[in-house]
């Protein structure tokens, strides 16, 4: 990868998403708490082998926020199969994880993964830390306060639960329980959906902090379908033992 740091602070590696932007987060802290004791069978890309850029290192070192030969990455923990914890709940996985491991491999840093919420993350760049790396559209506003690096393109999905119990139609969402994840594309999409739609037949957008709890409100009922990332849709999907599916 090769990059022109116009400002090491300030850099953003995003999903060049055609619609939608994706992620949210726990808490602002490295690790999640967890009292679990399960041995993780999830395993991330092997950057042992990775060799360390002079010059990109040199770049980095110069960098007023790189602190003591650490690479500090901001990015929301439960956007599976992006970034999300390993079975003990504490250890960071996912491609994200892997390239940030990757990325620090190549300066000659040590990768410090810092869980935040999605809405915090482009705020917090160059302040609390170095770079932000999670599944993010990258938008004109976004473009005036950091530099983004596209790494994939994809699209939205909408979920529901097997069998589209209530009959939804893409085409037509007016009366539904939407659940989205704060702060991305698709709550922003799902509320003009919702400003569409006629006083009778209104939908209600539920925006949850955790990609996580949308997926959930719609396998117990709580909301109707679920509007992500299409990869991050179609991973829930498959976890959830045929309760769901994409409409």
């Amino acid at each position: 990868m090769s990059l022109k740091f116009k400002s090491f602070a300030a850099l953003a590696l995003s999903a060049a998403m055609m619609f939608s932007v994706a992620a949210c987060g726990t808490t602002d802290s490295g690790d999640a708490k967890s009292d679990s004791k399960a041995k993780n069978t999830t395993v991330g890309y092997d950057v042992s082998t990775i060799k360390k850029d002079d010059e990109l290192a040199k770049l980095a070192a110069s960098a007023k926020t790189v602190k003591d030969g650490e690479l500090s990455v901001g990015m929301e923990l439960s956007y599976a199969p992006a970034e999300f914890y390993a079975e003990d709940g504490k250890t960071p996985v996912g491609y994200d994880v892997d390239m940030s491991k990757a990325i620090a491999q190549t300066l000659g840093l040590k990768p410090k993964i810092v869980s935040s919420m999605f809405d915090t993350i482009v705020p917090s760049i160059g302040s609390k830390y170095d770079l932000g790396i999670t599944a993010m559209t990258i938008t004109e506003e976004r473009l005036q306060s950091v530099d983004f690096v596209s790494y994939y393109r994809a699209g939205s999905t909408w979920a529901v639960q097997k069998g589209n119990p209530k009959k939804l139609d893409t085409s037509d969402m007016c009366g539904a329980k939407i659940a989205v994840q704060t702060g991305t594309v698709q709550e922003d999409e799902s509320n003009k959906i919702a400003k569409g739609c006629k006083a009778d037949k209104k939908a209600e957008v539920m925006s949850y902090k955790r990609q996580a709890e949308a997926a959930t409100a719609v396998a117990t009922g709580k909301a109707d379908v679920f509007y992500a990332d299409s990869p991050v849709a179609g991973y829930a999907i498959s976890q959830t033992d045929g309760q769901l599916e994409a409409l």
